[in-house]
C-alpha cells in the first residue's frame, strides 16, 4: 500500500530489477514524471466525464458517443485508447481519415487536397467492445459531417519498392523488449545513448516493427507509398539520425542501403488507395 513512484511498462520491461528492489525494501529513483502523470490523468478524467456526461446532466452514460469538433489544442494529447473508446486530439482531417480507415496517409487521395490548416478533436465511445461496428459508424459520421464521399479502389501509382538485393542478406537488428522510454518527452529508443540524444534535440527516425510497418513509416519521409517486397519475417528496430521535418530523399535511400542492406527503388504498382471526394477548397467552410 505504499506509493513509491510513477513509471510505465517500457521501463519495467527494461529494468525488471526495480520490482525486486522495491519488494526488498530498497529505495529506487524512478524519475521525475509527476507533470506528465498529472497531465495524462487530467486528460483521462476529462474524457471519462465527457463520455459519462456529454450534455452536462446526470443521466445515464451514452450507449454510443461520437464527438467531432474543432480543436483548441496545439499538440496532440496522450490518451490511452482501448477496444471500447479512443480519442484523437488536434488532428488534421487527412490524418483522422487515415487512422479511422486504417490506410496510410500517402494512400489518401483527394483533389483538391484535404485542408491542413484546421485541426479537430475526435472522440468515440462504443461500449459493446467490438470496434468493427463502431468504427463503421464513425466513418459514416466523418463523411456526413464534412460532406465527403470516401471509397476504396485500386490504382496504378508511383511508389517506392523496398527489396533485398539478389544474393544478399539484410543487416537487421532484431526487435526486443529492451526499450528506453522518457514519459516526459514521449521519446522511445533502443538504447539509453540514443534516448539521451533524442531528449537533447537530435532528430532520429525510430520504428520498431515488421518490414511492412517500416515501409509505411518511410512513406511519410518519401511522400510516396512504399511497398514492402522484402519477403522478410520478424520484428526489427530501425533507428538512425534523420530529420523528418527536413526530408532528404537521396540521404534516406543511401542510409537504408548502407545500414540495413535494403534497396528503395521508384516503380509503379497497383495498390489500394482511399479516394476522398467533395473536399471544399475553402478550409473555413470545413465543419
Amino acid at each position: 500500500g505504499k506509493l513509491v513512484g510513477w513509471t510505465g511498462p517500457f521501463r519495467l520491461i527494461d529494468q525488471p530489477d526495480i520490482i525486486n528492489d522495491l519488494l526488498a525494501g530498497k529505495s529506487r529513483k524512478l524519475g521525475n514524471s509527476r507533470d506528465a502523470e498529472s497531465a495524462t490523468k487530467a486528460l483521462m478524467l476529462k474524457l471519462d466525464q465527457t463520455i459519462k456526461n456529454p450534455t452536462g446532466n446526470d443521466g445515464e452514460p451514452p450507449l454510443c458517443l461520437i464527438n467531432i469538433r474543432p480543436s483548441k489544442s496545439e499538440e496532440p494529447n496522450p490518451f490511452g485508447n482501448t477496444d471500447k473508446r479512443f480519442v484523437y486530439n488536434a488532428i488534421t482531417l487527412r490524418s483522422a481519415i487515415s487512422r479511422i480507415y486504417h490506410v496510410g496517409m500517402t494512400r489518401v487521395i483527394s483533389d483538391p487536397p484535404l485542408p491542413e490548416d484546421r485541426k479537430y478533436d475526435i472522440m468515440f465511445s462504443w461500449p459493446k467492445g467490438d470496434l468493427r461496428l463502431g468504427r463503421s459508424l464513425l466513418q459514416q459520421a466523418v463523411e456526413a459531417t464534412f460532406d465527403l464521399k470516401i471509397r476504396r479502389e485500386k490504382r496504378v501509382m508511383d511508389v517506392y519498392v523496398l527489396t533485398v538485393p539478389d544474393g544478399s542478406t539484410p543487416s537487421l537488428e532484431q526487435g526486443t523488449p529492451s526499450v528506453r522510454y522518457n514519459p516526459e518527452t514521449r521519446h522511445a529508443a533502443p538504447t539509453q545513448e540514443i534516448l539521451d540524444r533524442m531528449d537533447a534535440g537530435e532528430p532520429f527516425f525510430v520504428t520498431l516493427g515488421y518490414l511492412r510497418e517500416f515501409a509505411e513509416s518511410l512513406s511519410f519521409a518519401l511522400s510516396l507509398p512504399v511497398v514492402d517486397e522484402t519477403d522478410t519475417e520478424g520484428s526489427y528496430w530501425f533507428c538512425f539520425p534523420y530529420d523528418l521535418d527536413k526530408p532528404d530523399v537521396p540521404l534516406l535511400i543511401k542510409t537504408i542501403e548502407e545500414k540495413y542492406g535494403l534497396k528503395l527503388t521508384r516503380a509503379k504498382r497497383k495498390i489500394e488507395v482511399l479516394v476522398v471526394e467533395g473536399v471544399s477548397v475553402d478550409s473555413e467552410s470545413s465543419r
